[in-house]
């Protein structure tokens, strides 16, 4: 009666060696999505962005003016266009990147030419989800 007891024992050992070495990322290894890595890949290591995604630090599309403080005071120029969503204004900015506008908006319609100033709604969620979200303070049309 022992030597079933026995068996389950190395099984389960040899089980649990096996999985102990499961995730370490050699080459050729399963990485963080299951699959396995091409020998000479390297997997991201965790806080480095992957390739082809930008570092934490790096200015992204359409930030506000270079040296503004996240969150602080900046202007955005642009043209203004409709979002997906019902009632979701969005500023296509010169620099390449797009922002939902809240705050002082009211009047002003789709397919306008302006320059607003407020600051990036940092931890702020809206139902546009369309870009980053930018409080107006004030608007510049034409």
């Amino acid at each position: 009666m022992e030597r079933p007891l026995l068996v389950t024992g190395s099984a389960i050992a040899v089980l649990l060696a096996a999985l102990a070495g499961c995730g370490q990322g050699g080459t050729g290894s399963p990485g963080p999505s299951g699959t396995a890595s091409p020998p000479g890949s390297a997997s991201p290591t965790p806080g480095q962005p992957s390739p082809g995604q930008a570092s934490p630090g790096a200015p992204s599309p359409g930030a506000p003016s270079p040296g503004a403080s996240p969150g602080g005071p900046a202007i955005l120029t642009g043209t203004t266009e409709e979002g997906v969503s019902p009632g979701c204004l969005i500023l296509s900015s010169d620099s390449g990147g797009k922002w939902t506008l809240t705050g002082k908006v009211a009047g002003l319609r789709a397919g306008a030419r302006i320059a607003v100033a407020g600051h990036e709604g940092l931890n702020m969620a809206s139902h546009c989800q369309q870009g980053r979200i930018f409080v107006v303070t004030s608007v510049k049309t034409g």
